[in-house]
Order: structure tokens, then C-alpha cells, then sequence
């Protein structure tokens, strides 16, 4: 949490090949979880800096610069994240597919009412 955060979150994904992370670093994510490099579990900011500038590109409303304290991230988190999650985890218990995860991760990627604006080139 708070200063050691993208390094915390670097050490549970582990190196970014999920073959290499197996001999590493068994117990990570990505040696448990990922197939390759491209399909690797998750995303990790090499850098606090890195971090920021990604969040404010994939969530544009997202309120990082300042930091929000923790009152304000709570208020976010209900008003922003609460909504669509729940409406997610209600369509899937109303679904009930094979591979809850895989289909909750699609549900969430088609029904991100966050996505990126990628400006034109």
C-alpha cells in the first residue's frame, strides 16, 4: 500500500513472461495464471510516475493528481466502480457460464463506461 504499492504489486505479478515467472517465482500470478507473454494476467507500472500517467489515460475520470484521501476514494469507489460491478456480478449470477471469470472479464470490458478516447493519429 500507499508509497510501496507498485512495487508490492509488481512482486505478486512477477516477471512479465509467465514461463520465466514459473521457474522464478511459482507462487505469482502470472506462473499460475498466464499462458504467454502477451496473454500475462495483468499489467504492472514499472514505475509510481509509469503508474500515473497509465491511470489517467485507461480512466480518464479517475481522480489521481492529487491523491484522493481516503474519504474521496470511498466516495468514488461508490459512485464510479460499485455500479457497474454490481451490475456485472448480478448478470453473471443470472448466466451462470463455465468460466465465470473469463466471461466477467468480457462482461467488464464490453460494459467499461471508463474506456480510453484514443485521439487520432
Amino acid at each position: 500500500t500507499g508509497k510501496a504499492a507498485v512495487a508490492t504489486w509488481g512482486a505478486m505479478l512477477g516477471p512479465d513472461d509467465p514461463l520465466a515467472a514459473k521457474v522464478r517465482c511459482p507462487g505469482c500470478l502470472r506462473a499460475k495464471f498466464g499462458t504467454d507473454a502477451t496473454r500475462n494476467v495483468g499489467h504492472g507500472s514499472a514505475t509510481a510516475a509509469a503508474a500515473l500517467s497509465e491511470l489517467k489515460f485507461f480512466f480518464p475520470k479517475t481522480l489521481v493528481d492529487p491523491l484522493p484521501d481516503s474519504e474521496e476514494a470511498h466516495a468514488y469507489v461508490a459512485k464510479e466502480i460499485v455500479p457497474t460491478l454490481t451490475d456485472a456480478l448480478v448478470e453473471l449470477c443470472n448466466v451462470k457460464p463455465n468460466n465465470p471469470v473469463g466471461w466477467l472479464a468480457h462482461w467488464l470490458m464490453a460494459n467499461n463506461p471508463n474506456k480510453p478516447k484514443v485521439p487520432p493519429e
